[in-house]
């Protein structure tokens, strides 16, 4: 009664947004890293901290935390105990307490509306999406270490992605947010090396990144481009991270399915001979096409979607969830790969 509306809960309701749990460092990345098909123009994985020295410098020891968006506005943090150097639980901080919240530029712009039932202020709130989308976490190597990076977009709650260094949880305090947040990109500022005007590009980011080694010899994130875009196009976004300077860059890969309503939400990276690089990207449309992207290439600029798609659903139902992808072993030859994926 009052001013402000009653409340059950200081924490806003998860609906879409599924939890990631993050522990000790356990990438399947050995000492050595090797291009099997020959085109990597550099490893900078093999000159500078190796990934076992990553896990035993702190990343088997730090605070397990899991992460999730939230209808509040915010992405939030809550700790789950850790791991000693002898890889026994230690339940000491197991108590769920929250040790980060951030919320994105694009969810500061939006949560104060002129509308009062969607106006997170308002007596008369009812509901609205902001943090709405299931982020996706994994190490990856630059600046001659590893780091942990935390990639998220907002589902329905807007047309943004962001991207967080979570390597190490005790660096988790307000003084530090500006070191934490690596950036924030919108269907306003997103910027391509490879296309002009790619932030049309980018509708409400509702899959789960992907965080991944390429062949240009970086490391990076994929994505698709979102639903509901202003461009109406089908593709997908390659976040590429410079080794030196650990400055981000943009490539936009485009496939011919543009029409209103189209987008990509969902993407699964493919390394198809087992040396931890990415080589094609599998995904579906709000047209019910399968898209196959070639990433194979040292060259980002050479990186394409093929030339028409490799299924289209009979009716054109749409693909909006993450296709799976399985092989299968030939009596002859490479293995035969299964897309498996529902509409």
């Amino acid at each position: 009664v009052g001013l402000y509306r009653a409340r059950t809960s200081v924490l806003g309701d998860i609906i879409d947004s599924s939890p990631a749990w993050v522990g000790p460092a356990s990438s399947p990345y050995t000492s050595t890293f090797a291009d099997k098909i020959g085109a990597s123009p550099s490893f900078p994985e093999n000159t500078g901290q190796s990934y076992a020295a990553f896990k035993t410098g702190g990343a088997q020891t730090r605070l397990n935390v899991v992460y999730t968006g939230a209808n509040d506005g915010l992405l939030h943090g809550f700790r789950t105990g850790s791991w000693d150097v002898g890889n026994n639980f230690v339940p000491a901080l197991n108590d769920g307490l929250e040790v980060l919240a951030y919320m994105p530029g694009a969810i500061v712009n939006t949560i104060h509306s002129t509308t009062p039932a969607i106006d997170f202020s308002s007596p008369q709130y009812g509901h609205n999406y902001y943090v709405d989308a299931t982020p996706g976490t994994g190490d990856l190597f630059y600046q001659n270490a590893w780091h942990t990076w935390l990639v998220g977009g907002l589902g329905p709650g807007g047309s943004a992605i962001y991207a967080l260094d979570i390597t190490d949880p005790s660096k988790f305090i307000e003084p530090n947010a500006a070191s934490l947040v690596i950036g924030e990109w919108s269907n306003t500022t997103l910027a391509c090396v490879n296309v002009g005007g790619c932030a049309a590009n980018l509708g409400n980011t509702y899959g789960v990144p992907q965080i991944r080694r390429f062949h240009n010899g970086k490391w990076g994130a994929v994505f698709g481009n979102g639903l509901g875009t202003a461009s109406g196009a089908a593709g997908i976004f390659v976040m590429i991270v410079d080794p030196a300077s650990g400055t981000e860059s943009f490539y936009y890969i485009g496939t011919s399915a543009t029409a209103p309503g189209n987008g990509i939400a969902y993407v699964t990276a493919a390394d198809l001979d087992g040396d931890n690089i990415a080589d094609y990207v599998y995904a579906g449309d709000a047209q019910g096409n399968v898209w196959r992207f070639d990433l194979t290439s040292s060259n980002p600029n050479a990186w394409a979607a093929s030339a028409t798609p490799i299924f289209t659903t009979p009716a054109g139902q749409p693909i909006t969830t993450q296709l799976i992808l399985g092989s299968v072993p030939a009596s002859g030859g490479p293995p035969r790969i299964m897309v498996d994926f529902g509409t």
